[in-house]
């Protein structure tokens, strides 16, 4: 990704074609890139009322020319302008130097930008009393009749259903996510997650209902883990996992960061997708007590597409995309924009229970490919 710089090509410059801050949030019209893409977004259905006339916006909005991003940036040129970024920001934005000051700021950026739907939480309870209902009628009538038709170990019988069911779920998010993707052009187009922000925006109709259905699939995830599903080893570390993730896409919902959390949806739920399927497909390795040898086969593919799948998503376009445009380009739109440090450190503490949770996940499959190894379910 490149920018506007000046003749030296300067690494930390770029050169900002004018600075204009947007008053009035009522507006949907007017000149610039910004206003084209608001427009844009109005065809959808808004979730929310449009804020009054006399909410006003504090933040300034560069106009700043930031090309199309590639389908395979440069890692090192993206860790190199996020590190650099995240440094300074530390430094002014702490709380350590100016507390008052910091603390005055904060409360602002709550009463400016923070706009929570209750409307969300209930329709997500909601979601989640169905999604129950179903896992119970499915697990009683299809997922464990087909594992008993096919004469699978007791573990397997128990443990096929819960993999069956999540892998369909985050199916369909995740192609929820994909079309959303593609058809806002987030993957590339990393200005826009910014330079169409502004506090109460309205937020598309397909982004309100994915993130809704996501907040009641991991209060469902949660109640299953707690009263439906043997406890895990990674339990705890999975419950602050769904925690921060329910967190996660309230906050970005709340504070209109929306177009980014679909790209963080779009990253993360695909893997689970080959995780659990994987899983699923393990179950079947052991028939009426006699060993099927294609259906490790067929395991060993998945595991290799997930391997694939957590490198290029998780890792590869989760720092290069997701991480790049919340720590880098967020500043080069919004200088002073409201909770950069706050929702970065969620990102990065997100990320780390990711990669925890796929490591565990890993020796589990691996487990299961060798029995004579230790596995750590067990």
């Amino acid at each position: 990704m490149r920018l506007t710089r000046s003749a030296d090509r300067s690494r930390s410059l770029y050169r900002p074609q004018a600075t204009r801050s947007v008053p009035d949030l009522d507006r949907c019209t007017g000149s610039g890139q910004a206003s084209a893409r608001v427009n844009s977004a109005s065809s959808f259905i808004p979730s929310v009322p449009r804020p009054g006339s006399n909410m006003r916006n504090p933040y300034t909005l560069v106009n700043v020319t930031i090309e199309r991003s590639p389908l395979f940036p440069n890692p090192v040129t993206c860790i190199s302008d996020m590190s650099g970024m995240l440094a300074s920001e530390l430094v002014r934005r702490s709380p350590w130097g100016a507390w008052g000051q910091w603390l005055s700021e904060t409360r602002d950026s709550l009463e400016l930008s923070v706009n929570f739907d209750p409307g969300m939480i209930l329709w997500a309870t909601l979601i989640c009393v169905v999604l129950t209902l179903m896992r119970a009628a499915l697990n009683r009538r299809v997922f464990t009749p087909l594992a008993k038709s096919y004469k699978l170990t007791d573990e397997s019988v128990n443990k096929l259903p819960e993999s069956i069911w999540k892998c369909s779920v985050y199916l369909i998010t995740w192609c929820w996510s994909a079309y959303i993707t593609y058809d806002l052009d987030i993957l590339a187009d990393l200005g826009s997650h910014w330079s169409t922000w502004y506090p109460g925006r309205p937020v598309e109709s397909s982004i309100y209902w994915l993130f809704t259905f996501e907040v009641g699939f991991y209060i469902h995830y949660t109640y299953g883990m707690l009263f439906l599903e043997a406890r895990r080893k990674d339990f705890t570390v999975l419950i602050l996992h769904h925690i921060l993730t329910i967190a996660l896409i309230v906050g970005c919902y709340s504070v209109r960061f929306h177009i980014i959390g679909v790209l963080l949806i779009f990253i993360h739920d695909i893997g689970d997708v080959f995780l659990e399927g994987s899983k699923s497909i393990l179950y079947f390795k052991e028939q009426g007590g006699k060993a099927v040898h294609w259906v490790v086969t067929c395991a060993n593919i998945g595991f290799l597409l997930f391997a694939t799948e957590y490198f290029l998503f998780r890792i590869y376009w989760f720092v290069t995309k997701a991480l790049y445009s919340a720590l880098y380009i967020c500043l080069l739109v919004y200088p002073n924009g409201p909770f950069y440090l706050p929702f970065n450190l969620m990102l990065l503490a997100l990320l780390a229970m990711q990669v925890y949770t796929v490591y565990i996940g890993v020796h589990d499959l691996h487990g299961r490919m060798h029995p004579s190894k230790t596995n750590w379910f067990q």
